[in-house]
């Protein structure tokens, strides 16, 4: 799905009708203001696992491009489809600008179709990679939540390194009790070692 933010009615139409001919459909938002309504309408999309991108226009009627990029990277800093600025000859400074605050790429006006294409088949692909992180993600979280509260406690005691007799004095329980826990969150977690568990502790704090 392609979510196209164009005030320009009939760049909005070629845009539409370029990518219809190679069967990607576009969503136009005439205004910044009308798509930042729809943007819960998008992380349901990435809920769903449909692999999305963002052409934004620069200069809108109702605001500017740039504070519409702002408002998805505060309210969804993560987990947003990529965002593609389309910008005037006089806008590079504030393009390259956008990037180093985390958008995917830009095209300057008037743009070619197989460049346009390229750039849009690339973001859809990181999509892709964002999709998978975050089910990833969504897994993870699902089997944290199986956890008991001692069971979370000694996971982390655990991947901290410290030994079962040590844990056991800490909670003044007997070392087979300590296994037992430990055995339960390697068996909830799907990892059959200490440093498997570090590893995808680790990704989930870096990604959630």
């Amino acid at each position: 799905m392609i979510h196209l933010v164009e005030d320009n009615f009939n760049a909005a139409d070629a845009v539409t009708l370029f990518f219809s001919g190679i069967n990607m459909k576009v969503l136009h938002y005439p205004t910044g203001s009308s798509f930042l309504s729809r943007l819960n309408s998008l992380t349901k999309d990435l809920e769903k696992h449909q692999p999305g991108c963002i052409l934004l226009d620069i200069d809108l009627g109702d605001m500017l491009g740039i504070d519409v990029f702002k408002s998805i990277m505060t309210q969804y800093p993560k987990h947003f489809e990529p965002v593609i600025f389309l910008t005037g000859h006089g806008d590079m400074n504030v393009a390259i600008d956008m990037l180093k605050l985390g958008a995917f790429d830009f095209i300057p006006k008037p743009y070619k179709s197989p460049e346009l294409a390229e750039t849009v088949n690339k973001a859809l692909a990181e999509s892709v990679k964002r999709l998978e992180i975050l089910l990833t993600i969504q897994q993870l979280s699902q089997k944290l939540s199986t956890l008991t509260q001692r069971e979370s406690e000694i996971m982390y005691l655990v991947i901290s390194g410290l030994h079962n007799k040590e844990i056991a004095e800490k909670f003044g329980n007997s070392v087979r009790t300590i296994e037992i826990h430990r055995a339960k969150v390697f068996d909830k977690m799907k990892v059959s070692n200490a440093i498997e568990l570090a590893k995808i502790l680790e990704y989930h704090e870096l990604h959630k």
